[in-house]
């Protein structure tokens, strides 16, 4: 595990999961009594895998770094893999219904391609 800059991080743009304010400020509570737990997952260019919340948690916490890990599937890692977020922590309970529709999109767009 290492240790990154927050503003080095780039969120992924068809990210399936959103957070609300409210979520973001459980996750940054959840931070401050405990630390990061897990690390954010990024991919060789910084782009973040899994961990959103955590990042913008992080960043209304005023934290300049988070720990950071990188998946040990090497078609994650590179450029042009499959995306991650897909398949590690699709739409969760707390999930917005945007990330559920994203979710069904990216399943489908899986299964015709």
């Amino acid at each position: 595990m290492r240790i990154k800059a927050v503003e080095t991080l780039r969120p992924y743009e068809r990210n399936a999961r959103t957070h609300s304010k409210k979520q973001i400020r459980q996750i940054a509570k959840s931070i401050e009594r405990f630390g990061f737990c897990n690390p954010v997952l990024v991919d060789d260019d910084r782009q973040i895998i899994a961990g959103h919340g955590r990042v913008e948690s992080a960043k209304i916490l005023g934290m300049e770094t988070v720990p950071i890990g990188r998946p040990q599937m090497p078609e994650i890692g590179r450029a042009g893999g499959r995306p991650l977020p897909t398949a590690s922590h699709g739409p969760g309970p707390q999930g917005g219904q945007e990330a559920t529709d994203q979710g069904r999109a990216r399943e489908q767009e899986g299964s015709h391609g």
